[in-house]
């Protein structure tokens, strides 16, 4: 008995060990990525809120900050068409269409990111998602244009975060 006992002693052990080093090793890893991005709190911050994220390694990393970002990307994309559908000012209607269709591309190109990641192309991961962070741009731009000021400059800049996130994570890749 005192065999069995040892070696149940032993295995939960390294078990624990392993459990251990794998947070250790994510936490590293985490913090490694997002020492690279423009606001590493923010990608510490929507990282840290992924369960996913506990033992991920870089690759797995890269493919929760591209859900972040195409979650964030529906949900803005759902708001700026509500308001479309409302707007009776034909100019900022029209602003609100060419933000939906940024938003759109935003979508699409995170599918595509998705893909060369999964296809190990992590050039073209940091090419779609560099297309990301422009529309997010080109969307907060035209919802800037005189005399109106953007409803929507705080999910732009998140939008963009969150690709330079999947950016930099295809860099380490």
């Amino acid at each position: 008995m005192s065999i069995s006992y040892t070696t149940t002693l032993l295995l939960s052990l390294v078990l624990i060990c392993c459990c251990c080093c794998c947070c250790f090793v994510s936490a590293a890893v985490v913090e490694d990525l997002c020492t690279k991005t423009r606001d590493p709190n923010f990608c510490k911050t929507v990282l840290g809120r992924d369960t996913r994220t506990k033992a991920a390694g870089m690759f797995d990393l890269t493919l929760v900050a591209i859900d972040l970002a195409s979650t964030a990307a529906s949900n803005t994309k759902a708001k700026i068409h509500t308001l479309r559908l409302s707007e009776t000012n034909n100019k900022l209607k029209y602003y609100y269409e060419a933000c939906e269709s940024y938003y759109e591309n935003s979508l699409d190109g995170l599918s595509i990111a998705r893909d060369h990641l999964k296809k190990q192309d992590y050039v073209g991961v940091n090419e779609a998602a560099s297309e990301v962070e422009d529309d997010a741009s080109y969307c907060e731009d035209a919802l800037n244009s005189p005399p109106f000021k953007s409803a929507f400059t705080k999910e732009n800049s998140d939008l963009q975060l969150l690709a330079d996130i999947v950016i930099n994570a295809a860099n380490l890749l």
